[in-house]
């Protein structure tokens, strides 16, 4: 009896033994570690994106001093203009987070680093960091897009059409001409395809390959830029007025700086499976009761 248990407790170990080599990490890792060469101080490093300079002793990809700026696929940078051309079009080059482009000297077109401040900047909500002057900089109030169907950068003022987004088929991609198949062939296996899709409240245009925003949805309030709001009559953001004094509105409630005046909170509608929900919080309350009459019924056997 004693031998049967001690067999049943060494297979139970060589089953989680078992489990733990499913996974495959260490020969996975093992096999991409075949691929990249180890370099003078015996690391594995892989290779940083563009941009970036790489520690070797530690593998840490660090950001250099001066990096080349990025153009998009089938775009080349023009070292005059310090511009991406493609063919019969042309697009502003671009520059990691923080960086900027020089337009002259001998690192014309090359974007460089943005130095350290000293001490750390530490700006208040709503500001931002701007390493080149050390200061901690305001949302500028920019005049509002002309026409309806236009998004503010709340920084650089540029109004982009959202109105109409081009249809992609991800990173890999690639669609066909009718419009209505999106297809990728990894190197080794079988060609993917799959339908494109639009984000929610937009529909494709088989005949531009792209996104259009449904008649419902132009008249649903977007964010606004610093010192506009929503303006329901030309669904547009417009500049705001100036309130003689903002009040402090009630729960359900919140402030329309539009109308200088407290109005109710849209209620958020009830979805189907939270109805579903709430019946059946119900239904277990009910039965609930019914362990009561159990109570009772327990009383009723001391009777007894």
């Amino acid at each position: 009896m004693l031998f049967a248990t001690l067999a049943a407790v060494v297979i139970a170990k060589g089953g989680k033994g078992g489990r733990s080599s499913k996974g495959g990490s260490s020969t996975s890792s093992k096999g991409q570690r075949e691929e990249i060469e180890a370099n003078e101080f015996g690391k594995y490093c892989k290779p940083c994106k563009d941009g970036y300079e790489q520690d070797p002793e530690t593998c840490k990809c660090d950001a250099a001093q001066w990096v080349a700026a990025m153009c998009k696929d089938e775009y080349t940078l023009n070292a005059e203009t310090c511009a991406c051309d493609g063919e019969g079009e042309s697009h502003d080059a671009k520059c990691l987070y923080g960086y900027r482009q020089a337009t002259d000297g001998d690192n014309k077109c090359e974007c460089e680093q943005p130095p350290t401040c000293d001490p750390v900047l530490e700006c208040e909500k709503g500001q931002r960091a701007d390493a080149w002057s050390c200061s901690c900089l305001d949302k500028p109030v920019c005049e509002p897009c002309p026409e309806a169907g236009f998004k503010q950068h709340p920084w650089t003022c540029e109004c982009r059409s959202y109105y109409t987004m081009e249809a992609k088929c991800g990173k890999k991609g690639t669609m066909n001409e009718a419009c209505d198949e999106c297809s990728y062939q990894p190197e080794d296996g079988d060609l993917k395809t799959w339908e494109p899709k639009c984000r929610k409240s937009y529909e494709l245009d088989s005949t531009t390959c792209a996104c259009n925003i449904t008649e419902d949805a132009k008249s649903r309030p977007i964010k606004c830029t610093e010192g506009q709001g929503w303006d329901s009559t030309a669904l547009k953001c417009a500049t705001a007025p100036e309130c003689e004094e903002v009040l402090e509105c009630e729960d359900g409630q919140r402030w329309d700086k539009m109308a200088c005046a407290c109005a109710d909170k849209k209620q958020k509608k009830e979805s189907s499976g939270d109805s579903e929900k709430s019946e059946k919080s119900g239904k277990s309350g009910k039965s609930g009761k019914s362990g009561k009459s159990g109570k009772s019924g327990k009383s009723g056997r001391g009777k007894q």
